[in-house]
């Protein structure tokens, strides 16, 4: 089995996910997993243009309502995201930095599943102004769903 390159974790685990709590991608191709300082030592990087977004599937053990959080990387040519959960705004979020590091998670706020599953949509439209280079790329490194 290929190594899923986007992972949803539960709160307080010290171990890594059954396989059954994996993401999924469902939208443009174009990203690719790089490895590094990350929670499972690898994240998904978008190399995108104005306009790019990914839709992630990130699958609910239950109905229940679940706080999402995201944990993203900054880096020199990193654009600004608009993140929405099932279709709702949940967050903006500038990945720019001026070296590459590992963002505190933003929470994206509190949900309910659709269909068994949350989809988080992310896309990049805008860019810092300091951002340079190809400026509409971004790294997402994991999800995590809590007890609100």
């Amino acid at each position: 089995m290929a190594r899923p390159y986007l992972r949803s974790i539960p709160a307080a685990t010290s171990s890594p996910p059954r396989p059954a709590d994996f993401g999924k991608t469902l939208g443009k191709p174009g990203a690719r997993v790089v490895s590094g300082f990350f929670y499972f030592d690898a994240q998904l990087l978008v190399r995108g243009s104005k306009g790019s977004f990914i839709e992630i599937e990130i699958p609910a053990a239950n109905g229940a309502l679940r706080q999402l959080r995201m944990a993203a990387t900054k880096a020199p040519d990193f654009g600004i995201l608009s993140i929405t959960v099932n279709g709702k705004a949940a967050a903006a979020f500038d990945a720019y930095s001026s070296s590459v590091v590992h963002a505190d998670e933003v929470t994206l706020g509190t949900f309910t599943p659709v269909d068994g599953k949350y989809i988080v949509k992310i896309e990049v439209n805008e860019t810092n102004a300091a951002t340079t280079g190809p400026r509409y790329y971004f790294g997402i490194d994991y999800f995590r769903l809590e007890k609100p």
